[in-house]
């Protein structure tokens, strides 16, 4: 099953994916915002309403009525990031519509286990090796992270305006995207600040194509519509439909790779570094 965000709604009946991660006014990152009253132009889609930035003292009431509000809609699963929505949903017995979708955090096994016995499903980490994102996938009815520029650093601060402020640079820090580099790397990590805080993302795209074939169908498969144009995101989709339905083929992958061609595997393939020490 193929989940992704939408990033317009005049082009939603071009989203063919099994469901759609709706942006809202409490997403931490997305091209656009989705309020409730519109929800009505995706019936034909399940919904998983994006809930993913950190939520503040003052913010808990306004996040309550919207998730109160909610309930009058078709919401299949509701995507959190931070626990104080997790006990939102728990106090309208949401919790088996509730999805950690941590990018980096569900990394163990056990932990997806426990999280599925409280009725929380999880998106899966993108540090794992292959071996275990299979044995994962067979817990079924989870999230894997299947394509895209992956956040691997968000804060609250707004990390660009300091930098500006102590640099003394012109240049608009807000909702705009930079390629940043350090002094010790070679690769540049997009990077965007906004209102909810200062995010960086990883320096590829993470692409995993030919391994769908060895993961449990029964989850679902995210692509991750950040920094793709809507053109090449809907090419995407149908690659990956294609993939699905008929079976890897080289040919499908050198299609996908043209999209993009600065794409990775992250620690897939790599062997731990305390696995390397004890070798």
């Amino acid at each position: 099953m193929l989940i992704t965000e939408i990033k317009s709604l005049e082009n939603i009946n071009k989203y063919n994916v099994d469901a759609i991660i709706v942006p809202t006014k409490f997403s931490a990152v997305s091209d656009i915002i989705v309020d409730l009253n519109q929800l009505y132009l995706f019936d034909n889609k399940q919904i998983a309403l994006k809930l993913d930035k950190i939520i503040t003292e003052y913010e808990l009431l306004e996040l309550e009525n919207f998730i109160s509000k909610s309930l009058n809609y078709n919401i299949s699963y509701y995507l959190f990031t931070d626990m104080s929505v997790y006990y939102v949903l728990k106090k309208y017995n949401l919790q088996n519509k509730s999805v950690f979708f941590s990018k980096t955090i569900n990394c163990s096994t056990y932990d997806i286990i426990q999280y599925n016995k409280l009725n929380i499903k999880c998106l899966v980490s993108t540090e794992l090796q292959i071996d275990d994102l299979v044995k994962i996938s067979n817990i079924e009815n989870n999230f894997i992270y299947t394509y895209g520029y992956f956040n691997i650093f968000y804060s609250k601060r707004n990390l660009l305006s300091l930098y500006k402020d102590y640099s003394k640079l012109d240049f608009e820090s807000k909702n705009k995207k930079y390629n940043l580099l350090e002094e010790t790397r070679k690769e540049f990590y997009p990077t965007i600040e906004n209102n909810n805080g200062t995010f960086i993302y990883s320096s590829y795209c993470l692409l995993l194509f030919k391994e769908l074939e060895q993961l449990n169908k029964n989850n679902y498969f995210y692509i991750d519509s950040n920094f793709i144009e809507e053109g090449n995101l809907f090419e995407i989709i149908a690659l990956y439909n294609t993939l699905i339905k008929n079976g890897y083929s080289l040919e499908l992958e050198n299609k996908i790779k043209e999209i993009d061609s600065n794409v990775g595997t992250s620690f897939m393939y790599l062997k731990p570094e305390i696995l390397k020490e004890k070798n």
